[in-house]
């Protein structure tokens, strides 16, 4: 297998997403194995290339499913609630390339990214609500706003958005307007970047 995203549910229980196997496996807190759960309403029940996953707050699995272009709001037990985006590649508001990270933000709309350089939010029911952000110029460069080749994205309790890219961290609100941006500290930090 190969590990690529994890996170915990209510209970303290480690969902870790095997990008390979397409597959969840699930330990408890001292590491042991308790379980894999595969995704039921998909063609053979595994992901293609799942990058991205959190728990709601209600205590459902979001999936990041890059090769597929969607992203999966599912039950513990691997059953499929609903799909977002349209599962093709596409830039289109609502839709997806290469989605890469999803989290819930305190008012319970899902927040995510993928590679077409935006921000979007969706409502609790995977209605499209906004997009925000745009491409930027070259290892990180542009004005408040851009992003480039975005890699993950938290929610703060106020609502902040944190997206970190592959050379900055860039803080909106949830409406989309820049809050802060935080550059690598000098050229080396940039040219040395993980």
């Amino acid at each position: 297998g190969w590990p690529f995203s994890a996170a915990f549910n209510s209970r303290g229980e480690l969902f870790v997403c095997d990008c390979n196997k397409g597959v969840f496996q699930v330990y408890d807190r001292n590491g042991k194995f308790l379980r894999e759960v595969a995704v039921s309403g998909l063609e053979d029940g595994r992901l293609r290339w799942p990058r991205g996953i959190s728990f709601t707050a209600a205590g459902d699995l979001l999936v990041a499913e890059a090769l597929k272009h969607r992203v999966l709001v599912l039950r513990e037990d691997g059953t499929l609630v609903r799909s977002i985006g349209s599962g093709k590649k596409s830039v289109a508001k609502g839709n997806f390339t290469e989605p890469r990270s999803c989290c819930e933000a305190p008012d319970g709309s899902l927040v995510i990214v993928d590679r077409s350089f935006h921000v979007q939010v969706f409502d609790s029911k995977g209605r499209f609500v906004r997009r925000f952000g745009s491409k930027a110029i070259g290892m990180g460069r542009g004005p408040p706003g851009t992003v480039q080749s975005p890699m993950q994205v938290a929610v703060g309790a106020g609502g902040e958005v944190v997206v970190a890219d592959a050379y900055a961290v860039t803080v909106f609100t949830l409406e989309g307007r820049v809050i802060q941006r935080i550059p690598p500290r000098s050229i080396r930090d940039l040219l040395n970047r993980p």
